[in-house]
C-alpha cells in the first residue's frame, strides 16, 4: 500500500466495525488481528490492514499459561495491552509468522514492532484443530474452552478455563495461572482416555483436554460467533450441529448433549462473548518520521558499540527490554538483519534430512556464526578462527566490497530473486547439512555411532565455537571434494572429538581456539588430524578410559559402611587416595562428570530415542517456552525410597549412587512412574532400552523398609556403578577416545 493511501490514515467510520483507524492509532477486532496470520478470515467488507514481522524483531515466545490468561482476560472484558505498529520499514523483509499467512509481500502495509506474542495467542484462537486442510505438522498448538467450568478458580484468578494443548504437552497443563505441567498420574489417565496405543504418543488433531467436563476448540465458537455473527441460541445451536457431526468424538457427543438438553448454563458465555464480539486490540502507530533514519546502524563515538543504532533499534529496546539497551549476540544479530534482512529468508529455507524446518540453533547464535563462517569459507589457510562480531567489525563487512559479496554468496542472498531452491543450495545449507551428517544417529544403521538429535542441537546451542569448528571441518570436505567413504572415515573422529569438548571440557571455546590452531589450521583433513589430538593439545580436562574410571572409584566394601557419620563417594575416590589433594584436583571433576553427565545416558540410549521418538528433535522451532522434551529422567530406584529415612551409612550409599547415571533412564512421560512407586520395579519387555538385564535389575527392587540393610545397599551400589561405567564406556569405546587420547 503506497504511503498517500487514504485507507489507513482517514478515520473510519462506525459502519465498518472491525476497524477504527486513525493517523496515531487503530482499534483492532481479534478476527482483523488473526487474519494476518489467516487471510482466510479477512472481512470482505473491511479494507485490508495487514501487519507483517520485520526480519530484525526478535521471536520470544510465550508459554500456555500467558495464551490461557490473555483470553480469560478478553473473555472478562478486561483490555489488553496495546500493539506498535510503523509502516512497512523498506530496508526490512516480512517475515512470516507462525502460520503461512497467505498475504503477499505488497498487501502487508505495516510491521509489528510489539506485540507479536499476543497477535499469535489470538490466532490460536482461531485454529480449528479438526480442519481437514491441516496435517498434524501443521498445528504449533490448539486451544479449547471448557464450557462447564466458569466460574473463579480456587488457587487462580481465572475464571473461564482455556486450555492449550501443544506437542510438548498434548494432554495439556494444570489449571493454575501458570498452566504447570501435569503430574505423571494425570498423565496416564489422559493417555488412556485418547486411546494411545503403547509405546505412542497423542497426536494434536486427536487430542483434547481430557480433564474437561465439556471442552471444545475455541474455534468451534469464534467463527460462527465472529464471521458469521451469530449469538445466543442460533450460536449454540450451530455448535451443537457441528459436534453432532463428530459422533465417533466423546467430547463432541457430550459437548451436543449438555447443549441439547440445557444442562449447562450458557448464560454466562453468552455475556463473555458480547465481550469478544466486542472486543478492540489498540494498536499505536509510530509516525513516519520517527524511523525517518531507517534501519542501517551509524557509526558512533569511538569505542562505542551502541551509540551509532538507528531509531528503529532503539524502540525495540525500550519496548522489548523496558529501555535495557541490546548488546552482545542480540545487538550483532539486529544489525545483521538491519543490514542483510535476508539473512532470515535464508535460515527459514534450512531443511533436515527429512526435509522439515529446522535452525540448529536460536536465529542470533546462527548469524553470528554464518557470517564468522563465511569469513572462513573465504580465507581458508587463516590461522586462526574468526573473532565473534564487534559491532564496528559488522559495519566494516557492510562497506567492504570484496568481503560483503563473500558473506551474500555463502548465505545465499546475493541474487535479490533468490527462492527456497536457491537458498537451499548455498554453501551455507550444504554445510549444516554435512555437520548433520556427521553428528545424528542412523535409525537405519544398526549400532550407529551418531547423536540422537537433543545432543546435536543442545551442542550447538551451548558450544558456539565448538560448531563453529565442525563448519570449518565441513568446509575442508567441500574444497577437498571428499568422497563419501573418506567423509564416513573421519565421522567417529569429529563425533568423539566433538563430544569430548562439549561434555568434558570446563573451558570448550579456549579449547577449541587451541586446537584449531594446533591441529588443523592450514592442514588437509583427514583421519590423521584426530590422532591424539586431546592429548597434545592439554585441554585442562582429563580424560580417562573406563578402566581407570573404574579404577578411581572401587566398589563399595562392608568394612565401608563402618565408616562414620556416613558413606560417600567423594571419601572413597579422593580421601583414601595416597596423594589426596592431587585427585581431588586432578581426578574428582572428572569422576563426577563421568558418573552423572546425563549427556552419557542419552547417548547409550540413542537407538531407543530414535525408535520411540522419531520426530522429535529440539531444533525444530517451538511455539511454547516450557521444554518440548518428551521423555523424562526417570529413577530406576524411585528417589520416594529414600524419602524421610534416617541417615545412616546404608541410606548413604543409596543416596550416594540415586542421581548417577547408574540409577536413572530416559523415559516418556506418560509411561514414567510417579512418586508412589515404592518398588524400582520395571517390566520385562523395558529391560533392555533402560540397559538393564533381569540380573541387574533385582539390585533396584528396594522396598523403603529395606534400605537399611547394608547387604542391599552395597548390592545396588555395585550395580548403580557398573551401570555408571558401561554408560561412559559406550560413549568411550564407541567412539574411539583412546585414539583422541
Amino acid at each position: 500500500m503506497s504511503e498517500a493511501d487514504p485507507r489507513m490514515d482517514d478515520a473510519r467510520s462506525p459502519a465498518a466495525p472491525e476497524l477504527i483507524d486513525s493517523a496515531q492509532f487503530a482499534a483492532l477486532s481479534l478476527r482483523a488481528i488473526a487474519a494476518w496470520q489467516a487471510r482466510e478470515l479477512a472481512d470482505p467488507q473491511a479494507p485490508p490492514f495487514v501487519a507483517g514481522i520485520p526480519s530484525l524483531q526478535r521471536g520470544a515466545v510465550w508459554d500456555a499459561g500467558q495464551v490461557e490468561l490473555l483470553w480469560d482476560s478478553m473473555m472478562r472484558g478486561f483490555p489488553v495491552g496495546s500493539l506498535v505498529l510503523c509502516r512497512t520499514l523498506p530496508s526490512q523483509s516480512s517475515r512470516r509468522h507462525t502460520r503461512d499467512s497467505g498475504w503477499r509481500g505488497e498487501e502487508i502495509g505495516y510491521h509489528l514492532l510489539d506485540g507479536q506474542q499476543r497477535c499469535n495467542a489470538i490466532a490460536l484462537g482461531f485454529l480449528d484443530p479438526l480442519d481437514a486442510k491441516l496435517a498434524e505438522a501443521d498445528l504449533p498448538a490448539t486451544l479449547w474452552l471448557d464450557l462447564a467450568d466458569t466460574e473463579r478458580k480456587a488457587g487462580s484468578t481465572r475464571q473461564f478455563l482455556f486450555r492449550v494443548l501443544s506437542k510438548a504437552h498434548p494432554w495439556g497443563y494444570k489449571s493454575n495461572d501458570s498452566a504447570d505441567t501435569l503430574g505423571v498420574d494425570a498423565i496416564r489417565k489422559a493417555c488412556a482416555k485418547l486411546a494411545c496405543a503403547p509405546g505412542q504418543r497423542p497426536q494434536l488433531k486427536h487430542a483434547w483436554p481430557t480433564q474437561c467436563e465439556l471442552a471444545v476448540p475455541l474455534a468451534w465458537i469464534l467463527h460462527p460467533l465472529l464471521l458469521r455473527q451469530m449469538r445466543g441460541d442460533s450460536l449454540w445451536r450451530e455448535l451443537a450441529r457441528r459436534c453432532r457431526q463428530h459422533a465417533d468424538l466423546p467430547w463432541a457427543v457430550s459437548v451436543a448433549d449438555a447443549i441439547d438438553k440445557r444442562s449447562v448454563d450458557l448464560a454466562p458465555l453468552d455475556q463473555a462473548l458480547e465481550n469478544l464480539r466486542a472486543s478492540r486490540v489498540i494498536a499505536l502507530k509510530v509516525q513516519p518520521e520517527v524511523l525517518a533514519d531507517g534501519t542501517v546502524q551509524t557509526s558512533g563515538p569511538a569505542g562505542d558499540e551502541t551509540g551509532g543504532i538507528a531509531a528503529v533499534e532503539q524502540l525495540f529496546q525500550r519496548l522489548n527490554s523496558a529501555g535495557t539497551v541490546l548488546r552482545g549476540e542480540e545487538l550483532a544479530f539486529s544489525m545483521i538483519k538491519a543490514y542483510w534482512p535476508r539473512i532470515e529468508e535464508s535460515f527459514d529455507a534450512i531443511r533436515d534430512r527429512h526435509q522439515r524446518k529446522q535452525q540448529p540453533m536460536p536465529g542470533s547464535h546462527l548469524a553470528s556464526l554464518a557470517v564468522r563462517a563465511a569469513l572462513m569459507n573465504a580465507k581458508p589457510d587463516m590461522a586462526k578462527l574468526p573473532a565473534p562480531l564487534s559491532i564496528s567489525r559488522i559495519r566494516a563487512l557492510s562497506s567492504a566490497a570484496d568481503e560483503r559479496d563473500q558473506l551474500l554468496n555463502y548465505l545465499g542472498i546475493a541474487n535479490e530473486q533468490a527462492g527456497g531452491d536457491d537458498y537451499r543450495s548455498a554453501p551455507l545449507h550444504g554445510d549444516l547439512a554435512q555437520v548433520d551428517h556427521w553428528l545424528l544417529y542412523r535409525p537405519e544403521q544398526d549400532g550407529d555411532c551418531g547423536l540422537p538429535p537433543v545432543l546435536r542441537t543442545s551442542m550447538a546451542r551451548r558450544t558456539p565455537e565448538l560448531f563453529l569448528l565442525l563448519l570449518y571441518f565441513a568446509q575442508c570436505a567441500r574444497r577437498q571434494a571428499l568422497t563419501p567413504e573418506q567423509s564416513e572415515s573421519l565421522r567417529p573422529s569429529i563425533l568423539g572429538l566433538a563430544t569430548a569438548l562439549c561434555w568434558f571440557s570446563d573451558n570448550p571455546a579456549n579449547a577449541v581456539d587451541k586446537l584449531f590452531g594446533q591441529r588443523f589450521a592450514g592442514r588437509t583433513l583427514s583421519p590423521s588430524c584426530f590422532q591424539h589430538a586431546l592429548r597434545d593439545c592439554k585441554l585442562g580436562f582429563g580424560l580417562r578410559s573406563p578402566a581407570q574410571l573404574a579404577a578411581c572409584v572401587p566398589e563399595a566394601q562392608a568394612a565401608d559402611l563402618q565408616h562414620k557419620p556416613r558413606w560417600t563417594l567423594r571419601h572413597v575416590a579422593v580421601e583414601r587416595h595416597a596423594d589426596a589433594e592431587a585427585r581431588e584436583r586432578d581426578d574428582w571433576p572428572f569422576i563426577e562428570r563421568a558418573l552423572k553427565d546425563r549427556n552419557l545416558l542419552l547417548y547409550a540410549q540413542r537407538a531407543f530415542l530414535a525408535q520411540r521418538f522419531p520426530d522429535y528433535d529440539p531444533a525444530n522451532a517451538d511455539t511454547w517456552k516450557q521444554s518440548n522434551r518428551p521423555w523424562d529422567f526417570d529413577h530406576i530406584l524411585p528417589s520416594a525410597t529414600l524419602y524421610y529415612t534416617k541417615a545412616n551409612a546404608s541410606t548413604s550409599l543409596f543416596r550416594e549412587w540415586l542421581n548417577s547415571t547408574g540409577n536413572l533412564r530416559a523415559w516418556p512421560m506418560e509411561e514414567n512412574r510417579s512418586k508412589a512407586d515404592a518398588l524400582g520395579t520395571i517390566a520385562p519387555a523395558d529391560l533392555a532400552p533402560s540397559l538393564l538385564n533381569e540380573d541387574q535389575h533385582r539390585a533396584y527392587e528396594v522396598a523403603r523398609a529395606d534400605v537399611n540393610q547394608p547387604e542391599l545397599a552395597l548390592r545396588f551400589a555395585a550395580t548403580a556403578r557398573a551401570r555408571s561405567i558401561r554408560i561412559y564406556a559406550e560413549w568411550f569405546d564407541r567412539l574411539g577416545i583412546d585414539q583422541l587420547l
